[in-house]
């Protein structure tokens, strides 16, 4: 991991900008977040990518967040979905964690992992074309 510039990382050619602990990630009181992230030793870029196609095929909406778990920094992915979406993401995140041994499915809740980063767009055509395809920017 290399620094760029001041409070911004570069994790598998992922941006990152730092967040303090008071960063909230609900938009919404009755969303329900789902956190993916690997949780195998020799994980490499094409594991994140893997989860990127899954979560995109699926057209959910995520974000991607750098995480500390352990000391070390890992991407994860936040999933969002609304409270009639709740049963069919429920059953659809607990056939992953059975399917994906390598993957981690939790409910998100802030206090089980802390996030330390949020992802950022390249440049202005790169941050449309992540809106585009469903993910959720600042």
């Amino acid at each position: 991991m290399d620094v760029m510039h001041e409070g911004i990382r570069t994790v598998s050619g992922i941006h990152f900008i730092e967040v303090d602990d008071t960063y909230d990630v609900k938009t919404n009181e009755d969303q329900l977040i789902y956190l993916i992230y690997i949780d195998k030793e020799g994980r490499n870029r094409e594991d994140i990518s893997s989860i990127l196609k899954f979560i995109r095929m699926f057209a959910w909406l995520y974000r991607i967040c750098l995480l500390d778990i352990d000391g070390k920094n890992e991407v994860g992915f936040l999933i969002y979905c609304d409270e009639n979406e709740r049963d069919e993401m429920t059953s659809m995140m607990e056939w992953i964690a059975k399917t994906h041994t390598g993957w981690t499915v939790i409910e998100y809740t802030g206090d089980n992992l802390r996030i330390i980063g949020i992802r950022i767009a390249n440049n202005m055509f790169h941050e449309k074309k992540l809106i585009l395809q469903g993910e959720i920017l600042d």
